[in-house]
């Protein structure tokens, strides 16, 4: 497993609470779709349904 520094999760997290999706995530830290997911999962965020309308900023 590659190491990944906490602001970075810290980062995905919050982005993603904020109404980032996951695709947008993905690209902004080249990370692969299911790490990015298995980080979120990890922390405890709640997932969005597949197609899910974005969260408004």
């Amino acid at each position: 497993m590659h190491y990944l520094p906490k602001d970075v999760k810290t980062f995905l997290v919050r982005e993603y609470l904020a109404g980032r999706s996951l695709r947008e995530l993905t690209e902004i830290t080249g990370r692969s779709h299911g790490a990015v997911r298995n980080i979120l999962e990890r922390a405890g965020a709640p997932r969005r349904g597949r197609g899910a309308s974005r969260v408004k900023r």
